[in-house]
This record gives structure tokens, C-alpha cells and sequence, in this order.
């Protein structure tokens, strides 16, 4: 229960700041419910330490204001044709690392990561 409170604070965070970058990785779910399971699961199974290891070469490290929102915005824009997605967000005034960088590997990530769940991107 600590670390939903801990990821729905982080991920408040990120809706607050004017600088984040979000990036979509097209797929789309047919109900916001199905993209919170998805993307807890995602973000559970080390998303950010995946992440990590391409950018800096150490999964053990975490990438600061690297995560994954999937509910509290327009889905509209990314999902034209209906459902909820998951977003990429990566607030780079906050961390030392190209922002480029970070959001190509976090969109091969998170694409590989919805393949071992047996969804098509």
C-alpha cells in the first residue's frame, strides 16, 4: 500500500511540473482500469532499472523523474480512436541525463515490457 501512496505521489509530481517531457508509445487500452494494471505491472517488474541500464550501463541505478502515467489526463490526443494509454514522463530539469537519450530507451523498454505481457504494440 506504501508504494502506490509513494508512486501516486511521485506521479502528482510530475503533473505539477511545466517542464516535463511525456512521450507516448502508441497503444492503447480499453479502459483506464486495464492501463493502471498494466502500467503498476510494468513499472513494478523494474521499468526504471531497465531503463537505467541502457542509459548509464547500471541497472541499479534509477533515473530521477523517469516514470509512467496512465490516468489524470485527456487520453484523447493519444488515443484518437478511444481507450487509455500509457505515457512516458521525464522531467529532465531534474536529472543529469540527455533527455533524448533516456525517452528512446524508455520507449524500446516499455514496448519490450508490454511484449512479455503479451500485448501488441
Amino acid at each position: 500500500m506504501r508504494l502506490y501512496i509513494i508512486l501516486i505521489f511521485c506521479f502528482s509530481l510530475f503533473s505539477c511540473s511545466s517542464t516535463s517531457t511525456i512521450n507516448y508509445e502508441p497503444v492503447c487500452f480499453d479502459t483506464e482500469d486495464e492501463a493502471k494494471t498494466i502500467g503498476n505491472i510494468v513499472f513494478n517488474q523494474g521499468f526504471n532499472h531497465r531503463v537505467s541500464y541502457w542509459v548509464t550501463g547500471d541497472s541499479n541505478i534509477t533515473i530521477p523523474s523517469l516514470g509512467l502515467l496512465w490516468a489524470g489526463f485527456d487520453p484523447q490526443p493519444y488515443c484518437p480512436s478511444g481507450g487509455y494509454p500509457i505515457l512516458i514522463a521525464f522531467d529532465s530539469k531534474n536529472s543529469t541525463y540527455d533527455s533524448d537519450n533516456v525517452l528512446r530507451w524508455a520507449k524500446t523498454v516499455l514496448k519490450a515490457m508490454l511484449k512479455e505481457q503479451a500485448i501488441e504494440t
